[in-house]
C-alpha cells in the first residue's frame, strides 16, 4: 500500500509540478536587490512588438481571423476579441498567482495598479508560441518574457529575461484550449521570476 501511495504521488508530481530548471531568469543589467525591504510591487504588462510563433502579432491575428471567418461568419472577430480578453482574464492572474506564492513568506505582494509601490515590474511579452492539441498530436505552448524594474521616476533599475517558459502544467495532455495553454506558460514565467526574487533578493 505504501508503495502504491508513493507511485501515485510521484505521478502527480510528474504531471503537475513544473521543472524548476526548465526556464531560467537571466539578469542582463542592473541589480534587483534594490527591491529588498519592499512590501508591495507594481506590475505593468506590455505586448508591444510581440511575436506569435515566428510572425508579428498583427499578421498572426489577421491570418487567424480570415481563416476562421471562412468556416463561420464573424467567428474570426469573436476569436480576436477573446485573444485580447484572455490577457486580463487568464494570463495575468496566472502570472501573479505563482509569482506571489513564491513571495508570500517574505510578506511581499506584486499586483497591477499598486499605486503605493515604489518600484514597478514592467513585464514585456516578447514572444508567444501558442502550441496546439488536436488529440492525436500536440505541441506545448512557450513564452519569452522581459522584465524591467523601474522606480517612480521611470529610472531603469534592472533588466532581466525569462526565455522558453513551458506550461506550468499540461493537465495530463488535455490542454485543448489555446488560452489555457498560454495561461500555463504565464504561470511558469511567474514561478521562475518569483523564485529568482526569493533567492536573489528577499532571502
Amino acid at each position: 500500500m505504501k508503495k502504491l501511495k508513493y507511485l501515485i504521488i510521484m505521478a502527480l508530481v510528474y504531471f503537475f509540478i513544473p521543472n524548476a530548471e526548465a526556464q531560467k531568469v537571466k539578469l542582463v543589467s542592473g541589480n534587483a536587490t534594490v527591491l529588498k525591504g519592499q512590501t508591495e510591487l507594481n506590475i505593468q504588462y506590455t505586448y508591444e512588438g510581440m511575436t506569435v510563433g515566428k510572425k508579428d502579432e498583427q499578421v498572426y491575428v489577421k491570418e487567424k481571423v480570415a481563416e476562421r471567418n471562412k468556416s463561420k461568419a464573424k467567428d474570426g472577430e469573436t476569436w480576436a476579441a477573446k485573444w485580447v480578453e484572455d490577457r486580463n482574464a487568464k494570463y495575468h492572474p496566472k502570472f501573479e498567482y505563482t509569482l506571489n506564492k513564491a513571495l508570500d513568506k517574505f510578506k511581499v505582494k506584486a499586483l497591477q495598479n499598486a499605486s503605493g509601490a515604489t518600484y514597478t515590474l514592467i513585464v514585456k511579452i516578447v514572444s508567444i508560441e501558442p502550441g496546439y492539441n488536436i488529440g492525436i498530436s500536440r505541441q506545448n505552448a512557450y513564452l519569452d518574457v522581459a522584465v524591467t524594474i523601474v522606480d517612480n521616476t521611470q529610472k531603469e533599475i534592472a533588466f532581466m529575461t525569462i526565455d522558453n517558459c513551458p506550461p506550468f502544467t499540461s493537465f495530463g495532455g488535455y490542454d485543448f484550449d489555446t488560452g489555457g495553454r498560454i495561461a500555463e506558460t504565464f504561470s511558469s514565467a511567474g514561478y521562475a521570476l518569483g523564485n529568482f526574487l526569493a533567492k536573489k533578493v528577499f532571502k
